[in-house]
């Protein structure tokens, strides 16, 4: 896992937690960027400092695009399930994104499915 830390250059509370942040993540992740805010704001879209990016290594590759047991893309279940913990996180209330996106596959599939046995006659 990799992570990037923004912060704002004009903030001495953000300037001081930096240190911090170096040391206590360094043994845990592979790599820690700090930058500041001024130096980012044109690349990632950053609503406010402190900021932090984590980029992992579960999150990469081609089993990111493939069919997972519901027939989603893992890619897409991993959104929704990062946009549910982002509004517990924000909001306090629960979305149940996740479950709405697997009754989502499951209707398509029965429909699908339907669509079939009507085609082949036997309904």
């Amino acid at each position: 896992m990799r992570a990037l830390f923004i912060y704002n250059p004009y903030s001495a509370s953000e300037i001081k937690i930096l240190d911090r942040v170096r040391q206590e993540f360094s043994s845990h992740v592979e790599e820690v960027e700090v930058t500041d805010f001024e130096n980012i704001k044109n690349i990632y879209k950053i609503r406010t400092t402190p900021a932090l990016i984590i980029i992992r290594d579960d999150l990469q590759g081609s089993h990111l695009i493939t069919d997972g047991d519901d027939g989603s893309l893992r890619a897409t279940a991993e959104l929704v399930k990062t946009m549910q913990e982002e509004d517990l996180n924000i909001y306090q209330a629960e979305t149940y994104r996740i479950d709405n996106l697997i009754k989502k596959e499951k209707i398509k599939a029965i429909d699908d499915y339907t669509l079939e046995l009507i085609e082949g006659g036997i309904i």
